[in-house]
């Protein structure tokens, strides 16, 4: 047996052959007062359609901004990379931080840039922008100075014996520990 009934094949509707003008009157006036309203349904599932559809996007745009940032110096060549690094992807746009007499050279090179990176992520990037503010390599790392050593120390000793101001000794004490450190 099926699940579903069937209908039968004779069915007729009922018209009336009379309409009757007081139904008639007041289906009008039903009409007239409620036609022009428009029946909304909540906005609520376009806002969530548009919410997950920016998140997913935003998600990728940061996805290929950390690997182009661990793949940096590799696209780009050493040299490049030394003067910018990748700092956002907005659409088809890619930015860089660089210092502002880098970013003439970097804008010479724009073209080319941008079909390296193209290639390696994937991605048609048609420009560049520059983001004028030193690398972050540049200005995390300092010098970090080690201690010389007790013979690099005692020789160091040896030969300021004989300068007689306190001063003149710390200062060439400091100057021969970055040297030391330079070598």
């Amino acid at each position: 047996m099926s699940r579903y009934i069937a209908k039968s094949k004779t069915e007729t509707l009922n018209i009336p052959k009379t309409l009757d003008l007081a139904k008639e009157a007041v289906a009008l006036a039903f009409l007239a007062k409620n036609r022009g309203r428009a029946i909304y349904e909540p906005t609520k599932k376009l806002g969530k359609i548009l919410a997950s559809r920016s998140a997913s996007k935003a998600d990728a745009s940061k996805k290929r901004l950390s690997i182009l940032t661990q793949r940096w110096r590799e696209i780009v060549g050493v040299e490049t990379a030394k003067l910018c690094q990748p700092e956002a992807i907005n659409g088809k746009s890619l930015a860089l931080r660089t210092n502002a007499a880098a970013a003439l050279v970097l804008q010479m090179r724009e073209k080319e840039i941008l079909g390296l990176v193209s290639l390696a992520i994937g991605t048609n990037f048609n420009k560049l922008r520059f983001i004028h503010a030193p690398t972050s390599k540049a200005t995390a790392k300092k010098l970090q100075i080690k201690p010389l050593d007790a013979h690099q120390s005692a020789q160091l000793e040896k030969k300021l014996e004989c300068v007689q101001s306190l001063g003149l000794k710390n200062a060439i004490r400091v100057l021969n520990t970055h040297v030391q450190n330079r070598l």
